[in-house]
């Protein structure tokens, strides 16, 4: 009697230990293909940090050395390179921005899925011992289903023989 209620509710928790361990097993390959992606996303970081930092050396190195007041042309020049190392600085600053709440992004997903799988594995843990719990339970249950059966067939066989004793007794006294 005690195992046809405790089965069921075995073979349902193994069923959900199962599907937490699948999900387990898909937030864990997720985590893995957010720290691909953060990785990648800083290294293009670094990469353009650097392309940025040479471009922007070879055009100071590229300015001319003004020899004074008065030349208008190397002014012009002048300008025109300030503006276009403006513009440069403002695009990194720009790309750099969105980088970082790329990576913010990436970051909190990160931290997300691992408290996730925190809050999974710890689940898991307790399920594990409510499941040995239940077996343990389960177990004493069966011995003690066992014990009684074995009263009862004492029970019945004492009845028995107290039922023969007493038709010899009838048997005989007639």
């Amino acid at each position: 009697m005690c195992s046809s209620i405790m089965a069921p509710l075995l073979s349902e928790y193994d069923h959900h230990m199962d599907d937490m361990t699948e999900q387990l097993q898909r937030y864990q390959v997720q985590m893995t293909a957010i720290r691909l992606k953060l990785d990648t996303v800083v290294k293009e970081n670094e990469r353009l940090h650097a392309e940025l930092r040479e471009s922007v050396e070879r055009q100071l190195q590229s300015l001319p050395v003004s020899t004074g007041p008065g030349v208008e042309g190397d002014t012009l020049v002048d300008e025109g390179l300030i503006n276009n190392l403006h513009e440069q600085i403002q695009l990194s600053v720009q790309e750099r921005d969105q980088a970082m709440e790329l990576w913010q992004a990436s970051a909190q997903e990160l931290d997300r899925l691992q408290q996730l799988y925190q809050i999974t594995a710890s689940d898991g843990q307790l399920h594990v011992a409510e499941q040995q719990r239940l077996k343990d339970q389960l177990i004493q249950f069966q011995q003690h289903i066992q014990k009684l059966q074995v009263t009862n067939q004492k029970l019945e066989s004492v009845s028995c023989s107290q039922s023969l004793g007493q038709i010899y007794v009838c048997v005989t006294l007639e």
